[in-house]
C-alpha cells in the first residue's frame, strides 16, 4: 500500500487553486474583481455592508420581542443585534480612515506637506 504525499501548505494551496481550473471564465466576475480592487469600489462594497446591518438590526430586535412575548426566549434583548451594532460601527469608523487615507493618497501637495524630509 503506497502512503499518499504529506499534505504542506505549499499542497494545500495548489489543491485549492486547481480546484478552480475547471470553472469557466467569468466576464460579470472579472469585472467584479476589478471593480473591487479600486479604492472607491471596496469602499462601495462595505457602505452596502454597513447599511445592510444598520437595516438588519431592527429586524432582530423585533424578533427577539416576538419571541419573548411567545415565552421561547428569556429577555427581550438580541445579542446578535448588538454584535450586529457594533460591526456596523467598525465599519463605519475604518470607512472613515479609508476616506481619509484616500484624500492623502491622492493629493500630491499634501503628501508632500506631511512627509519629513531626509537630511543629507
Amino acid at each position: 500500500m503506497a502512503l499518499s504525499k504529506p499534505l504542506t501548505l505549499a499542497r494545500l494551496n495548489d489543491l485549492i487553486l486547481g480546484s478552480f481550473a475547471s470553472v469557466q471564465p467569468s466576464k460579470t466576475l472579472d469585472h467584479l474583481v476589478r471593480y473591487l480592487g479600486t479604492w472607491s469600489g471596496s469602499d462601495k462594497l462595505f457602505m452596502v455592508i454597513q447599511y445592510a446591518i444598520k437595516l438588519l438590526v431592527p429586524f432582530l430586535h423585533l424578533r427577539a420581542r416576538l419571541q419573548h412575548r411567545a415565552g421561547l426566549r428569556k429577555t427581550p434583548d438580541s445579542s446578535a443585534a448588538a454584535a450586529y451594532t457594533k460591526i456596523g460601527g467598525i465599519l463605519s469608523d475604518s470607512r472613515t480612515l479609508w476616506r481619509i487615507w484616500g484624500m492623502y493618497a491622492s493629493r500630491p501637495d499634501i503628501r508632500q506637506c506631511l512627509t519629513i524630509p531626509h537630511s543629507t
